[in-house]
């Protein structure tokens, strides 16, 4: 009973976050600052600008979902200082842009645990709280 009950209370306070990330992400991308990227060589040469500005030494390989698997966007570790963002063709924008190497920049994506209890709370309720507030405040 009480693992059921830990786990129904995880799966609930996930959904809330996921609501409320939804609609800060929406928001988000009302923003004036908001720009579609046109292609997969805009999309790099921004993530070469964003790399030179801040410092980034890593590889950034980029890629668009074209069958609709990621829903907005997502980055991962692929690699020793090499990471992945795969956008959602309906969702490549420099502020979802923005989001993602601001999780690659600031090192959410290394030293993943293999607890998916751990994980999830970790970006529930700190890495992505930490991601959402830079993109709003920046």
């Amino acid at each position: 009973m009480n693992n059921e009950f830990f786990s129904l209370a995880i799966c609930g306070t996930l959904e809330y976050f996921n609501k409320v990330y939804s609609v800060v992400a929406y928001l988000t991308r009302l923003s004036f600052k908001n720009k579609k990227i046109d292609s997969i060589s805009d999309l790099n040469e921004l993530i070469n600008q964003k790399k030179k500005k801040y410092g980034f030494s890593g590889k950034i390989t980029a890629k668009i979902d074209l069958e609709g698997e990621v829903s907005k966007a997502l980055c991962r570790q692929i690699g020793d200082n090499h990471y992945e963002i795969v956008f959602n063709k309906d969702f490549l924008e420099t502020k979802v842009l923005d989001h993602e190497l601001y999780h690659v920049f600031d090192g959410h994506c290394d030293n993943i645990s293999n607890n998916d209890v751990i994980n999830a709370l970790k970006y529930s309720f700190y890495k992505e709280p930490k991601t959402i507030f830079y993109n709003l405040v920046k």
